[in-house]
């Protein structure tokens, strides 16, 4: 910065300048003190690459004197200095064959531009056998990542990342059996981040306890408290806390967090809405590499009514009794805690019946049915209240499907009928014992 001032005031130290800068993501002023004996200084009171507006202006002498007006604001951008941060780093066993080899997910995260301190210009990710473990050969690690280029060796595998907007922030990598460590570092034009690792074990029980007293409490329709305490006698490097929308295909996005060992506390926001069930699991990262075993846990914000029904499917019609059978309402269109099902019959010749049943009940039996037709639905019900009704089936119980057992029982009486039925299970039993 240079100004107008003269030049023996300024040797001799009798100038105080102030700037004041800001940036437009913390656009909170802030202001700094400095002495200058030529007719400009250096200011080492900014971060690396970042945009600042700044302005100047002067006291004389006494710390009484009043300031001069300030000047005129101006522009510029700090250099860039490499990234002082390892991304956060995490990954997800997405399926294990029979062989033992694993299907990994490996996620990072982008690093916040205080951290990155420049435009990052790729990833670099690397797996190689942990402590003895074999070597990765030939595998084809993390290539549906887009505009990433592969190469391997007999001992490492390496993916490096390169998008203009840094964009990717995943990729598949298939193991084998045997423990693995992978690694992720990001780069900029000037240099490279510290090394961020994940490990792979082969024996996932051997990882360790999962956390204590997990709970999960909603506090508004788009957050969700989470809480737990960590595992008693082990040394725990930090937690890692997922979470994801479920679905009936298992397909929705997983969202996570890792945190330090000292957290048992966080506050799920990301991509949460009400009538929506969620998954969370909270992991322990230790010392040794390992993760604690993870259990799921489910919660909603807000629970709503059923948005659909379940489809009736008639399974079977004997006399007057009819068989019903359906399936759960798909994941997504629950919208809460099914706790019961209600079959509503009507017939052209009487009111409307129901029977409720619990929720874990899939099928029910409907009797004392008069012939004709009847209109079949049912509805789901959480603690929002019922839902909507599922699709009407109308079933047909003819006469003749009760003509064999009218007959009998009132032209033969029920003892006639008794004896009939039993005759032939007598000489059935006598045949046996033969």
């Amino acid at each position: 910065m240079s100004y107008a001032v003269s030049p023996s005031e300024i040797n001799g130290g009798n100038l105080t300048s102030q700037i004041e800068f800001f940036t437009q993501e913390q656009p909170a002023k802030e202001q700094s003190y400095v002495r200058a004996r030529t007719g400009s200084f250096q200011a080492c009171v900014f971060s690396p690459a970042t945009w600042y507006s700044v302005r100047l202006r002067h006291r004389y002498r006494a710390s009484s004197a009043p300031w001069s007006l300030w000047s005129p604001p101006c522009s510029g951008r700090t250099a860039e200095d490499a990234p002082s941060e390892a991304p956060a780093f995490w990954r997800r066993v997405i399926q294990t064959d029979k062989r033992g080899w694993r299907n990994v997910s490996l996620m990072w995260k982008p690093l916040r531009p205080s951290e990155a301190r420049g435009r990052v210009l790729f990833h670099n990710v690397s797996c190689s056998g942990w402590r003895g473990g074999p070597a990765l050969e030939d595998l084809g690690t993390c290539g549906e990542v887009p505009r990433a280029t592969t190469s391997s060796s007999s001992t490492t595998t390496t993916t490096s990342t390169t998008d203009s907007t840094t964009s990717s922030t995943s990729c598949l990598l298939l193991l084998p059996p045997g423990s693995f460590s992978c690694s992720i570092t990001a780069t900029n034009s000037v240099g490279t981040s510290p090394v961020a690792r994940v490990w792979l074990l082969s024996d996932p029980e051997a990882d360790g306890p999962p956390p204590n007293q997990i709970t999960v409490t909603p506090l508004d329709d788009h957050s969700l408290d989470v809480r737990w305490t960590a595992p008693v006698d082990q040394s725990v490097n930090g937690f890692v806390v997922e979470w994801s929308v479920v679905t009936s295909d298992g397909g929705s996005v997983l969202h996570w967090e890792r945190l330090s060992a000292s957290q048992e506390e966080f506050v799920i926001t990301e991509g949460v809405e009400p009538h929506a069930r969620y998954a969370v699991r909270v992991t322990a990262v230790y010392a040794h590499g390992g993760t604690g075993r993870a259990r799921a846990f489910f919660a909603y914000t807000r629970q709503g009514a059923p948005s659909a029904g379940p489809k009736v499917v008639v399974q079977d019609i004997l006399a007057n009794r009819l068989e019903l059978a359906w399936r759960p309402v798909p994941e997504e269109q629950q919208r809460g805690y099914i706790r019961n099902y209600t079959v509503y019959y009507t017939h052209a010749l009487g009111p409307t019946r129901s029977q409720s049943l619990p929720a874990q009940v899939h099928w029910c039996s409907l009797g004392n049915l008069l012939p004709g037709y009847y209109n079949i639905y049912m509805l789901a019900t959480t603690d929002a209240g019922p839902g909507v009704a599922g699709p009407a089936t109308t079933v047909n119980i003819a006469y003749e499907d009760l003509s064999a057992v009218v007959f009998m029982v009132s032209y033969l009486g029920l003892p006639l009928l008794l004896i009939a039925m039993l005759v032939p299970l007598l000489g059935l039993l006598a045949h046996q014992a033969l």
